[in-house]
Protein backbone atom coordinates (compact mmCIF):
# COMPACT_ATOMS: atom_id res chain seq x y z
CA UNK A 1 0.00 0.00 0.00
CA UNK A 2 1.24 3.55 -0.08
CA UNK A 3 0.10 7.07 0.04
CA UNK A 4 -0.41 10.05 -2.36
CA UNK A 5 0.62 13.95 -1.50
CA UNK A 6 -0.89 15.83 -4.27
CA UNK A 7 -0.08 19.06 -4.55
CA UNK A 8 -2.89 21.44 -7.00
CA UNK A 9 -0.92 23.11 -9.72
CA UNK A 10 -4.20 26.20 -8.65
CA UNK A 11 -2.29 26.84 -5.25
CA UNK A 12 1.29 28.07 -6.82
CA UNK A 13 1.54 31.29 -5.95
CA UNK A 14 4.98 32.22 -7.91
CA UNK A 15 7.50 30.24 -9.34
CA UNK A 16 9.39 29.61 -5.87
CA UNK A 17 6.01 27.08 -4.92
CA UNK A 18 7.00 25.08 -8.34
CA UNK A 19 10.34 24.94 -6.93
CA UNK A 20 9.92 24.03 -3.53
CA UNK A 21 7.66 21.00 -4.85
CA UNK A 22 10.37 20.12 -7.63
CA UNK A 23 13.15 20.56 -4.50
CA UNK A 24 11.25 18.04 -2.21
CA UNK A 25 11.22 15.31 -4.90
CA UNK A 26 14.51 15.70 -6.00
CA UNK A 27 15.83 15.50 -2.00
CA UNK A 28 13.35 12.05 -1.75
CA UNK A 29 15.05 10.69 -4.70
CA UNK A 30 18.61 11.37 -2.85
CA UNK A 31 17.17 9.90 0.35
CA UNK A 32 15.60 6.94 -1.36
CA UNK A 33 17.21 4.38 0.68
CA UNK A 34 17.39 5.50 4.38
CA UNK A 35 15.59 3.13 6.15
CA UNK A 36 14.05 6.08 8.57
CA UNK A 37 12.87 8.61 5.31
CA UNK A 38 9.63 8.49 4.01
CA UNK A 39 10.16 6.47 0.27
CA UNK A 40 9.22 7.69 -2.48
CA UNK A 41 7.84 5.26 -4.84
CA UNK A 42 6.56 7.27 -7.91
CA UNK A 43 5.97 11.03 -9.09
CA UNK A 44 3.48 11.67 -11.34
CA UNK A 45 2.25 14.82 -13.01
CA UNK A 46 -1.01 16.14 -14.74
CA UNK A 47 -2.34 19.70 -15.50
CA UNK A 48 -3.66 19.86 -12.31
CA UNK A 49 -1.99 18.40 -10.06
CA UNK A 50 1.55 17.18 -8.97
CA UNK A 51 1.16 13.73 -7.32
CA UNK A 52 4.12 12.49 -5.05
CA UNK A 53 3.19 8.36 -4.17
CA UNK A 54 5.34 7.18 -1.36
CA UNK A 55 5.50 4.31 1.25
CA UNK A 56 2.44 4.10 3.76
CA UNK A 57 2.83 4.85 7.80
CA UNK A 58 -0.06 3.71 9.52
CA UNK A 59 0.81 5.12 12.50
CA UNK A 60 0.27 9.07 11.67
CA UNK A 61 2.58 11.83 13.10
CA UNK A 62 4.72 12.05 16.20
CA UNK A 63 2.71 14.83 17.02
CA UNK A 64 -0.53 12.87 17.55
CA UNK A 65 1.36 10.22 19.11
CA UNK A 66 3.11 13.00 21.84
CA UNK A 67 -0.36 14.40 22.47
CA UNK A 68 -2.35 10.48 23.17
CA UNK A 69 0.95 9.76 25.72
CA UNK A 70 1.66 13.19 26.96
CA UNK A 71 5.38 12.43 26.97
CA UNK A 72 7.83 9.24 26.00
CA UNK A 73 9.68 7.27 28.24
CA UNK A 74 13.47 7.68 28.07
CA UNK A 75 14.29 4.72 26.23
CA UNK A 76 11.44 5.26 23.14
CA UNK A 77 13.03 9.05 23.35
CA UNK A 78 16.15 7.94 22.92
CA UNK A 79 15.39 5.76 19.70
CA UNK A 80 13.06 8.45 18.12
CA UNK A 81 15.83 10.87 18.18
CA UNK A 82 18.47 8.48 17.20
CA UNK A 83 16.78 7.65 14.27
CA UNK A 84 16.13 11.40 13.56
CA UNK A 85 19.78 12.38 14.20
CA UNK A 86 20.74 9.27 11.70
CA UNK A 87 18.67 11.29 8.71
CA UNK A 88 20.47 14.19 9.57
CA UNK A 89 23.99 12.78 9.46
CA UNK A 90 22.49 11.01 5.73
CA UNK A 91 21.36 14.58 4.93
CA UNK A 92 24.01 16.66 6.26
CA UNK A 93 26.90 14.50 4.31
CA UNK A 94 25.14 15.03 0.87
CA UNK A 95 24.81 18.78 1.86
CA UNK A 96 21.34 19.01 2.34
CA UNK A 97 19.73 20.80 5.50
CA UNK A 98 15.96 19.69 6.63
CA UNK A 99 14.74 23.61 7.84
CA UNK A 100 11.26 22.19 9.68
CA UNK A 101 12.27 19.20 11.76
CA UNK A 102 9.56 18.76 13.92
CA UNK A 103 6.94 16.52 15.54
CA UNK A 104 4.68 16.86 12.48
CA UNK A 105 6.87 16.24 9.92
CA UNK A 106 8.00 12.41 11.66
CA UNK A 107 5.67 9.89 10.67
CA UNK A 108 5.11 6.47 12.89
CA UNK A 109 5.47 3.35 10.36
CA UNK A 110 2.84 1.38 12.47
CA UNK A 111 0.18 1.68 15.61
CA UNK A 112 2.92 -0.18 18.13
CA UNK A 113 3.96 1.58 20.60
CA UNK A 114 7.78 0.19 19.47
CA UNK A 115 7.52 1.16 15.74
CA UNK A 116 10.23 2.77 13.65
CA UNK A 117 9.78 6.42 12.85
CA UNK A 118 10.22 8.27 9.46
CA UNK A 119 11.24 11.64 8.58
CA UNK A 120 8.84 13.28 6.00
CA UNK A 121 7.97 16.82 4.00
CA UNK A 122 11.67 18.29 2.73
CA UNK A 123 9.43 21.11 0.94
CA UNK A 124 11.80 23.37 2.57
CA UNK A 125 15.27 21.51 2.36
CA UNK A 126 17.84 23.61 1.00
CA UNK A 127 21.31 22.13 -0.67
CA UNK A 128 24.45 24.12 1.25
CA UNK A 129 27.40 24.51 -1.15
CA UNK A 130 30.31 24.17 0.74
CA UNK A 131 31.25 27.12 3.36
CA UNK A 132 27.92 28.71 2.26
CA UNK A 133 25.42 30.00 4.99
CA UNK A 134 21.73 30.27 4.63
CA UNK A 135 20.09 33.76 4.82
CA UNK A 136 16.51 33.59 4.31
CA UNK A 137 13.89 32.40 7.90
CA UNK A 138 13.05 29.15 7.00
CA UNK A 139 11.01 26.52 9.34
CA UNK A 140 8.09 26.57 11.99
CA UNK A 141 8.77 29.32 14.60
CA UNK A 142 8.91 26.94 17.83
CA UNK A 143 11.39 25.11 16.46
CA UNK A 144 13.78 27.03 15.07
CA UNK A 145 17.70 28.38 16.30
CA UNK A 146 18.75 31.34 17.01
CA UNK A 147 20.80 31.76 14.19
CA UNK A 148 17.90 30.55 11.76
CA UNK A 149 16.23 33.97 13.31
CA UNK A 150 19.24 36.35 13.04
CA UNK A 151 18.91 34.53 8.85
CA UNK A 152 22.44 33.47 9.10
CA UNK A 153 22.80 29.54 9.44
CA UNK A 154 24.35 25.99 8.46
CA UNK A 155 23.29 22.67 9.00
CA UNK A 156 23.86 23.26 12.92
CA UNK A 157 20.18 24.15 12.99
CA UNK A 158 18.92 21.04 12.53
CA UNK A 159 20.85 19.71 15.35
CA UNK A 160 18.44 22.54 17.38
CA UNK A 161 15.31 21.47 15.99
CA UNK A 162 16.17 17.89 16.51
CA UNK A 163 16.95 19.27 20.05
CA UNK A 164 13.52 20.98 20.41
CA UNK A 165 11.66 17.72 19.33
CA UNK A 166 13.76 16.01 22.40
CA UNK A 167 12.41 18.19 24.90
CA UNK A 168 9.07 17.87 24.00
CA UNK A 169 9.38 14.02 23.66
CA UNK A 170 10.56 14.05 27.32
CA UNK A 171 8.17 16.41 28.99
CA UNK A 172 4.79 16.93 26.50
CA UNK A 173 5.87 20.77 25.93
CA UNK A 174 7.81 23.39 24.06
CA UNK A 175 11.09 24.99 25.60
CA UNK A 176 10.08 28.18 23.78
CA UNK A 177 6.90 29.35 23.38
CA UNK A 178 4.72 32.58 23.00
CA UNK A 179 1.68 33.89 21.76
CA UNK A 180 3.13 36.02 19.04
CA UNK A 181 5.99 34.89 16.28
CA UNK A 182 7.94 37.78 17.79
CA UNK A 183 6.97 36.30 21.66
CA UNK A 184 8.48 32.89 20.35
CA UNK A 185 11.41 34.25 18.84
CA UNK A 186 12.42 36.02 22.26
CA UNK A 187 11.72 33.06 24.28
CA UNK A 188 14.23 30.81 22.04
CA UNK A 189 16.46 34.06 22.08
CA UNK A 190 16.40 34.35 25.90
CA UNK A 191 14.72 32.17 28.15
CA UNK A 192 16.43 29.30 30.23
CA UNK A 193 15.40 25.79 29.73
CA UNK A 194 12.68 24.86 32.26
CA UNK A 195 13.75 21.52 33.95
CA UNK A 196 11.92 22.09 37.23
CA UNK A 197 8.08 21.29 36.21
CA UNK A 198 7.00 17.55 36.03
CA UNK A 199 8.36 15.38 34.59
CA UNK A 200 11.84 17.52 34.38
CA UNK A 201 12.76 15.99 37.80
CA UNK A 202 12.71 12.33 37.28
CA UNK A 203 14.25 12.72 34.00
CA UNK A 204 18.01 11.40 34.40
CA UNK A 205 20.75 14.00 34.43
CA UNK A 206 22.29 12.29 30.78
CA UNK A 207 19.09 13.38 29.25
CA UNK A 208 18.92 16.67 30.21
CA UNK A 209 22.55 17.16 29.21
CA UNK A 210 22.03 16.17 26.08
CA UNK A 211 19.04 18.31 25.44
CA UNK A 212 21.09 21.66 26.80
CA UNK A 213 23.84 20.65 24.32
CA UNK A 214 21.66 20.34 21.00
CA UNK A 215 19.78 23.63 22.48
CA UNK A 216 23.53 25.62 23.18
CA UNK A 217 22.50 29.02 21.41
CA UNK A 218 25.95 29.56 20.04
CA UNK A 219 26.52 27.42 16.90
CA UNK A 220 29.97 26.78 17.06
CA UNK A 221 29.58 25.06 20.28
CA UNK A 222 26.70 23.17 20.20
CA UNK A 223 26.98 19.52 19.79
CA UNK A 224 27.76 17.73 16.55
CA UNK A 225 25.67 14.78 14.88
CA UNK A 226 28.33 12.28 15.45
CA UNK A 227 28.60 13.35 19.40
CA UNK A 228 24.85 12.95 19.55
CA UNK A 229 25.76 9.35 18.19
CA UNK A 230 28.19 8.96 21.19
CA UNK A 231 26.69 10.64 23.94
CA UNK A 232 26.43 8.03 26.92
CA UNK A 233 22.81 8.39 26.89
CA UNK A 234 22.12 7.55 23.01
CA UNK A 235 24.41 4.68 23.37
CA UNK A 236 22.96 3.69 26.78
CA UNK A 237 19.65 3.50 25.64
CA UNK A 238 19.53 2.39 21.80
Amino acid sequence: MCACKSITKAKFECWDDVEDVRREVSVLEMLRNHPFVVSIIETVEDDKEVHIIMELCNGGELFDRILDRKYYGERQAARVIRSVVEVLDFCHSRGIVHRDLKPENILLVSKRSDTRVKVIDFGMAYCLKPGERCKLRAGTPNYIAPEVIAKNYGAEADIWSAGVILYVLLCGLPPFWGDTTEDVFKSILWQELDFDTEPWPVVSTAAKDLVRRMLCRKYERRITIAEILKHPWIKALT
